[in-house]
């Protein structure tokens, strides 16, 4: 920071600890803070589901491979190091792999060029306008000593060119202010109400990305039907073929040996 920068600094800290104690007049903008107020949501709201959208394609990216470890283990267990595979290890194996190299980079794709990438490109306009708001900010704090000094040096009739001057520097200051308020006074609701027209087609996509993968996935799992016996039938309720595998499991000896 250049010593100029320096001295601004602390002028604007002074300012701003005076209106604390009313020895300055604050200039209160409702319409500015409402919209600041509107944007602050909408930037950590945006903010999140980036980040939740990325925390789900890496959780989904760690339970495909952990699939694929689960297989690995299940068909050492089942073929016990023996010279025959077991059918059903070796289709969960494959379905594993094809989960996580085919279908499950296609989710990773498609997300990233609906959801991740358009968020993305809103997301990188935030700093400027973070950066505009605390440009603005200074400019308020420069306008109220400006407009504050002037008023002092108006109740004086000592030196009438140095009321002059001041009331130049503080005009000024009110059109540098007002110049980048209504900036941002325009600019924030466009940005805000983009969301309509982002939002609405990233989470349509985001429904069907996820819908296509779990399709796909509950495709492959019920090919694998064909290798287990066939006394639970293709449309009773999913909750009592669960049941029944586990009556059976827990009818096993071994579940008793504890």
């Amino acid at each position: 920071m250049s010593w100029s920068g320096f001295k601004k600094s602390m002028n604007r800290a002074g300012t701003s600890l005076m209106q604390k104690t009313g020895q300055v007049e604050k200039t209160i903008d409702k319409q500015f803070e409402e919209e600041e107020r509107r944007f602050r949501r909408f930037e950590s709201n945006l903010e999140k589901l980036h980040m939740e959208s990325r925390g789900y394609l890496d959780s989904v990216i760690a339970l495909t491979n952990s699939q694929q470890r689960i297989a690995e283990v299940v068909g050492k267990i089942l073929n016990d190091e023996t010279s025959v595979s077991n059918p059903a290890s070796e289709r969960y194996r494959q379905i594993a792999i094809e989960l996580d190299t085919q279908v499950r980079p296609e989710l990773d794709h498609n997300l990233k060029a609906t959801v991740l990438d358009p968020v993305g490109r809103v997301i990188a306009h935030f700093p400027l306008i973070n950066e505009t708001i605390k440009r603005r900010n200074n400019k308020l704090l420069d306008y109220d000593a400006a407009r504050t000094k002037a008023h002092k040096l108006g109740t004086k009739v000592d030196d009438h060119q140095k009321l002059i001057k001041a009331e130049a520097a503080a005009l000024e200051a009110q059109e540098i202010y007002e110049s980048v308020n209504s900036q941002l006074i325009a600019e924030i609701p466009r940005l805000v109400d983009s969301r309509l027209q982002l939002l609405d087609p990233s989470f349509e996509a985001l429904i069907k990305a996820q819908l296509q993968f779990a399709t796909r996935a509950s495709d492959s799992y019920h090919s694998m039907q064909a290798h287990f016996p066939i006394d639970i039938r293709d449309g009773e309720d999913l909750d009592f073929q669960v049941e029944s595998v586990m009556h059976k499991m827990r009818d096993l000896t071994i579940c008793g040996l504890v």
